[in-house]
């Protein structure tokens, strides 16, 4: 049995498991719990025999169960599973009250664990995300987070406008797509705030939609923030936070709608603010022309299937390093698609929060790569160095506007359509890492290495997905090498190899099938 963490409530140290794996042995019993405010596991177990077959089976909803028990003797070997609601799990109704199962799916597959993420890949991508996000080929969209940025001193949590221009006028030119302004433009001190989303009269005098507005004229989209603690579970509640959500994009200009917990929880734990929360999402999809949600709640809380199925992009965890970013990234990738698990790169954690600055071209396009293996945010002080951080040099610029471009063209796609493998082991910043894709359709792939030192082991990496008798040109982004030929069986059997040095380095390795 395989299970997994939504990695959502760390913040000072990533978790040292992620991905869960335990023999179904008899009087085996386990219950994997889903709760929108602990961040404990994502609702999917998957049943493996033997990385030959299996089934996978997991729930839409916020809160809820799946338990597995072993088939008691003298029964064939086997398991039960039991999925939705918490145990013990009683309702009253109210007239006129609509109880709604919890919906769930199951699914089989052939041969190991990737095979199953990659079969459920591809009926979330079809069934279970936004409808955009299927029908627009530039999804997702390459973010920028404001936080660092725009504070007003260093790791501040009131934004000011005064930095907001300078920053996007650095950051239109790299190619970022999106702009979101985080926590402390409103009304109040930090994350304190009034009732209504009322820009700071102050720190921000020319208001939101002008910042709005700014941001679309340099060819981005633009994203607010906004918390509050109305309870899902009854009608006053969800009234009051929808309208307060409304405003954002029929006041501001908004284009997205992005989520927290620092006034309270966005979702309570319980049934009824579950589906209460469901139903006014649904119906702000309906009444506002283009309504997305960026799904956050202190960081990964709110992990699940329910509400994946509305948000455009999850924030991954409450951890922001190099290294937290991508182990978030290697869990969930197995029970989601990337084309909504961001990035959120930029901060280091000591005493205080520190924006974090990536060193030389190098650690640019490391930093860069770490976060843009589904879809890209970065937390970082603008490239003008306005908030603490020296500036960039221009070798950095061109480094991170050349990985943009990159990820755009040739990466992107492949987050969209192709199969995800997990060639290396979870990150722990001692050995390499990374992942591969692989699109059989388009007959092209990358894999991600990094190296988190020189001393790293640098074995070779093995494919995995690939026709065995059929050729592929091998390119490297960086390595100033010609393309080489492969056949598919050598690059799984024998593998592949990729020379780096130095601590902090990373190479993209482009791969295409020509005969």
């Amino acid at each position: 049995m395989w299970y997994f963490h939504t990695e959502g409530p760390t913040r000072m140290d990533p978790r040292d498991v992620g991905v869960y794996r335990e023999q179904v042995a008899p009087k085996f019993n386990r219950t994997v719990r889903t709760d929108p405010n602990l961040g404990l596991m994502i609702p999917l177990v998957v049943l493996d025999f033997d990385g030959l077959h299996g089934v996978y089976a997991g729930v839409e909803w916020s809160l809820g169960d799946i338990r597995v028990t072993s088939l008691p003797q003298p029964s064939p070997p086997g398991a039960r599973v039991d999925a939705g609601n918490v145990s013990g799990f009683s309702a009253q109704l109210e007239p006129g009250q609509v109880f709604e199962v919890p919906p769930g799916f199951i699914g089989a597959y052939h041969g190991d664990i990737d095979a199953a993420g990659n079969r459920l890949r591809k009926y979330l991508f079809a069934y279970s995300v936004p409808e955009i996000l299927r029908s627009d080929p530039t999804y997702p969209k390459v973010q920028w987070n404001a936080f660092a940025a725009t504070g007003e001193k260093p790791s501040s949590w009131n934004c000011v406008e005064s930095k907001y221009y300078p920053f996007i006028d650095d950051i239109a030119p790299l190619g970022f797509e999106e702009v979101m302004i985080d926590v402390g433009w409103w009304q109040g001190d930090g994350w304190q705030h009034g009732s209504e989303p009322e820009s700071h009269s102050v720190n921000w005098p020319s208001g939101m939609k002008k910042a709005a507005d700014y941001a679309h004229q340099k060819g981005m989209r633009f994203g607010l923030y906004w918390t509050d603690n109305e309870d899902m579970a009854t009608i006053e509640g969800r009234k009051v936070r929808a309208q307060r959500i409304k405003s954002l994009f029929l006041k501001y200009g908004a284009d997205m709608w992005r989520s927290d917990m620092t006034r309270g929880p966005v979702l309570q734990s319980n049934y009824w603010a579950v589906k209460g929360f469901y139903e006014m999402v649904d119906t702000l999809q309906r009444e506002i022309p283009n309504f997305q949600w960026e799904n956050c709640s202190g960081g990964g809380r709110i992990k699940d299937y329910g509400a994946m199925k509305r948000a455009v992009k999850i924030f991954m965890s409450d951890g922001f390093s190099v290294l937290h970013v991508r182990k978030a990234f290697y869990t969930g990738s197995f029970a989601f698609h990337p084309i909504q698990l961001m990035g959120h790169l930029g901060i280091e954690y000591g005493q205080t929060w520190r924006p974090y600055r990536p060193r030389g071209a190098a650690g640019m396009k490391f930093a860069f790569r770490a976060m843009s293996m589904g879809a890209p945010e970065w937390f970082l002080d603008a490239p003008n160095g306005g908030n603490g951080n020296d500036p960039w040099t221009e070798e950095e610029k061109a480094a991170v506007k050349r990985a943009v471009q990159t990820y755009k063209t040739k990466i992107r796609p492949l987050v969209r359509r192709a199969d995800l493998y997990h060639v290396f082991q979870r990150p722990d910043g001692q050995r390499r890492d990374g992942i591969e894709y692989y699109d059989p359709e388009s007959g092209k792939g990358v894999v991600y290495v990094f190296q988190p030192s020189d001393d790293a082991e640098k074995g070779r990496i093995r494919l995995k997905g690939l026709e065995r008798d059929r050729t592929y040109r091998v390119n490297f982004e960086d390595a100033a090498q010609g393309p080489s030929l492969m056949l598919g069986a050598e690059l799984m059997d024998k593998g592949l190899s990729v020379e780096l040095e130095g601590d902090g380095v990373s190479e993209l390795v482009f791969f295409e099938l020509v005969r």
